[in-house]
């Protein structure tokens, strides 16, 4: 992840899990711009409406599900809800939060996060990320 002022720039990507849980499949890579540079944004959205399980790459290590799915025009978009922060593997931060993200083919990404035990908003990020 790349900040830029306070935006954040992310390599990520968009993936189908293969039948009878076999290997996920990258189905689409889009640029910051939302420009696509590998596969379709139509077959995505075409298997995400046919009841795939879609996942999102985030970096080089990062992959998570998506739980919801929605369409806007030719593009589509995804949260990824219920993440929490860690300082490892093994142990939660001292003041841990939970983090939720949108994602969307058009290249733009928010990410939110919550303190745990509370509801006040500890930050929001905007940014651009090219999806695979």
């Amino acid at each position: 992840m790349h900040l830029v002022g306070n935006e954040r720039e992310r390599t990520s990507g968009w993936f189908l899990e293969g039948s009878c849980h076999q290997n996920w499949t990258h189905i689409l890579t889009t640029s910051t711009n939302g420009v696509v540079t590998y596969g379709s944004k139509s077959d995505l959205i075409s298997a995400a409406m046919s009841g795939s399980d879609v996942r999102i790459q985030l970096g080089d290590n990062e992959f998570m599900s998506v739980q919801n799915l929605h369409t806007v025009g030719d593009n589509i978009c995804g949260q990824a809800l219920f993440h929490i922060s860690k300082a490892s593997w093994k142990t939660f931060q001292e003041k841990a939060y939970w983090w939720f993200l949108n994602v969307c083919s058009t290249g733009r990404f928010q990410m939110m996060r919550y303190y745990v035990g509370n509801h006040v908003l500890y930050s929001t990020d905007f940014g651009t990320s090219q999806i695979n």
